[in-house]
């Protein structure tokens, strides 16, 4: 194979590793896991765990997951929770709001996004469990991440803090007690890339109750919880042989999505004796919750090439026809011989059609005089430099 060809199979499959996608995946600082997706638009099951009586509650229900929009810096999106536990005679209804913005550093290719929740409206939640009524008084809310933007991947970090009170059975003036619930999560790290994406989010949890008046069967009591969450998501392919006595093309691959999410509770709560919580002994354990499941499943089309037959490169020439880089009108791929500049263009830009449009910050950037470019053929001013095509081949066969 000649050098130039060679180099540009090699080329393309890093290429094809080099978009960005949109920012993270977990849902929830409380800790749930997103499971199937439900006959409702953008709404898919969901379990998660409550320790706001003090013991461990696992709901089930649905979340609607908004579109997160890549092209815009500020935006508002929501969240809506419906759970329930019928056994245990609990309800729960939650909507959070978010108001994003993202602050773009274009000297350090960095990415600072922040969230906040509007102090009016921005969090609405009602709990019942048996009789009893939880009723949100007030809440405090910051969220802050750092994204590296990579040419290839997308690299990030950050931290969250989330404080609610609630009250048991009434409002501020007149209840039977007073929850304090605090998250804190400083180690929140993950990625993204065309090809997948994953996300980890550990936060300590500490909730406190104080009741309006102590009682034998009404004392205070404190408890911890450690979520840990992962969400991983992949795109693979798998091909699939076919018998060729009885059909015309020796097999193909599938691409699959997939998304696997997973959640761990470390708990250390109160035990309660005769309805009280007992200053003597704890409750403490673990609870494990995953969903994997298969967001999408793909036949890819069959290139009949006939030449690349014990060939080194024939799997990835197979593989990347399949993928519309490389032409497959014809029957012949020639993998020894040299590629034409217009053969080299047309497969870079056929594994490049799928990347994210600019955003209108990155335009703006791209235009400015004084921005470097690695391309010999960029001009600000819109002139393309004589013999530019001919210098990037000669680079590119160095």
């Amino acid at each position: 194979m000649g050098t130039i060809r060679k180099s540009l199979i090699i080329g393309i499959l890093l290429v094809l590793f080099m978009v960005s996608v949109s920012y993270g995946d977990i849902v929830s600082i409380d800790g749930g896991v997103v499971g199937d997706p439900t006959l409702k638009k953008n709404t898919y099951e969901y379990k998660e765990v409550i320790f706001i009586s003090g013991d461990p509650l696992e709901l089930i229900g649905t979340v609607s997951v908004p579109d997160i929009p890549a092209d815009k810096d500020s935006y508002s999106i929501s969240y809506k929770y419906s759970l329930q536990n019928i056994e245990e005679n609990v309800t729960l209804d939650r909507t959070i709001k978010y108001n994003v913005t993202k602050e773009v550093d274009d000297v350090n290719k960095q990415t600072v996004l922040n969230a906040e929740i509007p102090e009016s409206g921005g969090l609405t939640e009602s709990i019942e469990i048996g009789s009893d009524q939880y009723v949100l008084g007030g809440y405090s809310f910051s969220k802050s991440v750092l994204y590296d933007n990579t040419p290839a991947v997308d690299y990030y970090s950050g931290t969250i803090y989330l404080k609610r009170v609630y009250y048991k059975n009434g409002d501020n003036i007149s209840n039977e007690g007073r929850i304090v619930l605090e998250s804190s999560t400083d180690n929140l790290i993950g990625y993204n890339h065309y090809w997948g994406a994953a996300e980890t989010q550990i936060t300590n949890h500490k909730v406190a109750y104080t009741p309006y008046t102590e009682s034998d069967n009404d004392k205070p009591w404190q408890g911890f919880v450690i979520s840990r969450m992962s969400h991983l998501k992949a795109t693979g392919f798998q091909y699939l042989k076919t018998d060729p006595q009885n059909i015309s093309f020796r097999g193909n691959y599938i691409k699959t999505e997939t998304v696997e999410n997973l959640l761990q509770y470390s708990y250390d709560l109160p035990d309660f004796t005769d309805g009280s919580a007992d200053p003597f002994s704890r409750n403490d354990g673990e609870l494990n919750i995953s969903a994997r499941l298969v967001t999408d499943r793909e036949s890819l089309k069959v290139p009949k090439y006939r030449d690349i037959g014990g060939h080194w490169a024939e799997d990835s020439v197979f593989l990347l026809g399949s993928l519309g880089v490389f032409k497959t009108e014809s029957q012949y791929f020639a993998p020894d011989s040299p590629i034409s500049r217009v053969d080299f263009a047309v497969a870079i830009a056929n594994a490049m059609k799928d990347i994210t449009p600019l955003t209108k910050t990155e335009r703006v950037r791209l235009y400015r005089e004084d921005e470097g470019h690695p391309y010999y053929d960029y001009n600000p001013n819109g002139i393309i430099e004589e013999n530019a095509l001919g210098k990037m081949m000669d680079t590119y066969n160095h």
